[in-house]
């Protein structure tokens, strides 16, 4: 079982709100079984086999596919690299998660094309170029991609999303570019006995902070409205030809298996040399979650508190500096690296709530509700994201 919890202390009591898996949920997940002897080898051969699913669930992302049984000739013959997958913002099929109970609803090949599922889920700017943002450079915008790393020595001027940059800094990839976050689904390899290449049945699972809610993907509990995003399987290599798709719809009940988050990384905050008003006042933050140590004496000081993350520090030394210091200007914005516009925003984008102010002049107004959809949150609004 996962368990992620905000701990706040104040005044010598423990207060605790935590959230956590269970063994099973109602969870997201795209299904893929109907080929009706359409993608297998023959009928003779599993007609009525499931090739698999995608689910995702609570920062959880986890596949089993049987590709054995696909017959790969009637898709472009150089598909032999393993296949990407993303989440796609559109699908146009009209299906539910109660018609799909009575009856399959994946599609092959051209029917996948994004007239029919849409661009990659990018509510996060990455801007990569099949990325379904309107703002980003590519689509009219000015967001250009994985602007996350400009002013950086990381920044080529191009959509940079690998599992490596991933876990180096999650905000240059596309929420939606599964496979270049965690890496491509092997579906086929060669055949000793056989001497050819033949499909093979894959699982795998991972997990990020940064992964999708499934009351984004499918939002409410209606059984009957229209699916509205798709998980589209492609062509691994540079055609990125799509092969499979399906509409991402509620589970009800879906197992959910485990996965450890745990992360060694630590950074703790002491502000005790602001003055005795704070001493031993403390945030921790891990991968786990924030824990805030307010003493009696500073929380006495406040009625409210709240927590943002600035991207600067212009000061030559480490620790505490004066409250006079802690100037918006001089701490550089409040960090915004998706472009929210939150006021005080350190975008480069951002500019009194208008985003591309000198090009399409957007003008935004900010909402983080973190229960409900997180990617709406400055990543510096603390607080807010946190509830």
């Amino acid at each position: 079982m996962l368990t992620m919890s905000v701990t706040v202390i104040s005044s010598g009591l423990l207060l605790a709100l935590c959230t956590h898996i269970t063994n099973a949920a109602v969870t997201t997940q795209a299904t893929f079984s109907n080929y009706l002897g359409n993608a297998l080898a023959s009928k003779d051969t599993a007609y009525d086999k499931k090739v698999g699913y995608v689910a995702i669930y609570a920062n959880l992302v986890w596949y089993d596919l049987d590709f054995s049984a696909i017959d790969w000739t009637q898709f472009d013959s150089n598909c032999t690299e393993d296949l990407s997958f993303h989440i796609h913002d559109k699908w146009t099929y009209g299906d539910t998660a109660q018609s799909i109970g009575q009856g399959s609803a994946d599609r092959i090949g051209i029917e996948c094309h994004e007239n029919f599922t849409g661009r990659h889920f990018d509510p996060w700017m990455a801007c990569g170029p099949t990325s379904g943002n309107a703002e980003c450079l590519d689509n009219g915008g000015c967001i250009p991609p994985s602007s996350v790393y400009e002013d950086s020595e990381f920044y080529i001027d191009q959509y940079s999303c690998d599992p490596e940059n991933f876990d180096l800094i999650a905000y240059a990839c596309e929420v939606g570019d599964l496979s270049g976050k965690y890496g491509t689904i092997l579906a086929m390899e060669w055949d000793n006995t056989t001497n050819e290449t033949v499909g093979v049945h894959t699982w795998d699972l991972h997990g990020s902070y940064w992964e999708v809610q499934e009351t984004v993907l499918a939002p409410g509990l209606d059984n009957n409205l229209p699916a509205q995003f798709s998980l589209v399987i492609h062509c691994g290599d540079a055609d990125g030809e799509p092969l499979f798709c399906a509409p991402i719809v509620r589970e009800n009940e879906a197992a959910i298996p485990p996965f450890d988050f745990t992360d060694p990384d630590t950074i703790e905050m002491d502000f005790s040399d602001a003055g005795s008003d704070y001493e031993n006042l403390t945030i921790t933050f891990t991968n786990e979650g924030i824990t805030f140590n307010v003493p009696a004496r500073a929380g006495a000081l406040c009625n409210e508190w709240s927590l943002e993350l600035y991207q600067e520090w212009p000061f030559y030394e480490e620790g505490v500096t004066a409250l006079e210091n802690c100037d918006t200007e001089l701490l550089g914005g409040i960090y915004d690296p998706t472009h929210t516009c939150i006021a005080d925003s350190g975008s480069l984008y951002c500019q009194d709530g208008v985003r591309c102010p000198d090009q399409t002049n957007i003008s935004v107004t900010y909402e983080c509700i973190a229960d409900d959809n997180y990617q709406g949150c400055a990543v510096g609004d603390i607080f807010s994201r946190i509830g």
